[in-house]
């Protein structure tokens, strides 16, 4: 069985919907596979919906529309995760999410993060290989 990441560039905040005192982020994603490590190994990749829950979050920076993502970072208990997130994603902890684009920024800490994908996965293509 393939080995699953999110690349967060190239991909596309599309909105931020408050449920309770999460934070879900609906976003379509870039989703790379790889017998070996996503993002490093030869493999494929597609574009997919997806819901990035951010449970307890404070949203200390928000666009105020659409982000075309250029560069993103998740960090979990001080590890930081630049631009690629191992799946499946559902952690607790001290999260930070930071997300940018020509449009602006989104930033956000939580107690934990969820990532769910949604539908059925775009047109597989070459990923990229380190």
């Amino acid at each position: 069985m393939a080995n699953l990441a999110v690349e967060f560039h190239d991909g596309t905040l599309e909105a931020v919907r408050r449920e309770g005192a999460d934070s879900v982020l609906v976003m379509n994603l870039y989703i790379l596979s790889s017998d070996g490590r996503p993002g490093w190994d030869t493999g494929v990749g597609w574009y997919q919906d997806a819901e990035v829950r951010l449970r307890n979050a404070t949203i200390q920076r928000e666009p105020t529309g659409t982000l075309d993502v250029m560069d993103g970072t998740v960090q979990v208990n001080d590890q930081p995760f630049p631009n690629v997130l191992s799946l499946p994603c559902d952690v607790d902890g001290e999260v930070t999410v930071l997300l940018s684009g020509i449009e602006g920024t989104f930033m956000a800490r939580a107690k934990g993060i969820k990532v769910e994908l949604l539908g059925e996965p775009g047109d597989a293509e070459p990923g990229p290989s380190g």
